[in-house]
């Protein structure tokens, strides 16, 4: 029995429902209207993503100069993906490596957690309106906070909605569940 919950990405979802917060059917007709959402929103150019070797302030220094690129992953101290359309992340990928950063496409549909899946954020808090929520019966670590969730429903629906747009802050979300007391860490995947 897990004293915490937590996802990373698409896993917060199973958290949720790890949790409580909803049952088993509503979370596969989550999952498969999030997933619908995000390939329509993304058009003809569903977006890459690239893992660069490398803290949030120096990828965040190089992608200055490329605005269409963003931040997706926190993943580590040392790890942060970006996300963008397909020439852009190429285009960084290339700025990094001869910058002699580490930086490498990983094989992904989507540009997930990147303003190219926004328009699937709207659609996304729609569609939650018609699940019901429950408080959950553990707590639950978000990837958007980068801490618990709240306890109300409402505001649990409200912080998964944005949570596909949004940067994942793993490295602060597993540094928030040590700081709860979390000692043990098992990865179910």
């Amino acid at each position: 029995q897990p004293d915490f919950v937590a996802g990373h990405s698409y896993g917060e979802l199973l958290a949720l429902w790890r949790a409580g917060v909803f049952d088993a059917d509503a979370l596969q007709r989550i999952s498969l209207a999030r997933g619908r959402f995000m390939d329509q929103a993304t058009g003809p150019d569903s977006g890459a993503m690239a893992a660069v070797i490398a803290d949030q302030p120096a990828v965040e220094e190089m992608l200055r100069g490329l605005p269409d690129v963003s931040i997706a992953n926190l993943n580590s101290p040392r790890q942060t993906v970006i996300s963008g359309p397909t020439t852009a992340v190429e285009r960084a990928v290339e700025m990094f490596i001869h910058r002699g950063i580490n930086a490498k496409r990983i094989p992904v549909a989507c540009a997930f957690h990147s303003p190219l899946v926004e328009p699937a954020q709207r659609r996304l808090a729609e569609f939650l309106e018609t699940v019901e929520f429950k408080p959950a019966q553990t707590s639950v670590y978000s990837n958007t906070l980068g801490g618990p969730y709240p306890g109300d429903p409402a505001e649990i629906r409200r912080v998964l909605s944005q949570q596909l747009a949004q940067p994942v802050r793993f490295t602060q979300e597993v540094e928030s569940l040590y700081a709860a007391g979390a000692r043990i860490f098992v990865e179910a995947g």
